[in-house]
């Protein structure tokens, strides 16, 4: 698969398809490598992507409520 000028963007939102279609579970290891070669761009736009992701999404761990 071989990405547009915005790549960053592009990898975010295939990042974003494997997670919400459940290709990629909790706890599933994903390397920025894997992707960089599976999209046909280098490491930098896959950094930035999740960079992207994380700052929009709550990743902190569930909590019990307390009683």
């Amino acid at each position: 698969m071989h990405l547009p000028n915005d790549s960053r963007e592009a990898t975010y939102r295939f990042i974003r398809s494997q997670l919400m279609c459940g290709r990629w579970q909790p706890g599933h290891r994903v390397s920025e490598l894997a992707i960089s070669k599976e999209l046909g761009v280098s490491r930098r736009p896959v950094r930035e992507a999740v960079a992207q992701g994380l700052s929009l999404i709550d990743i902190s761990e569930p909590t019990s409520p307390r009683l």
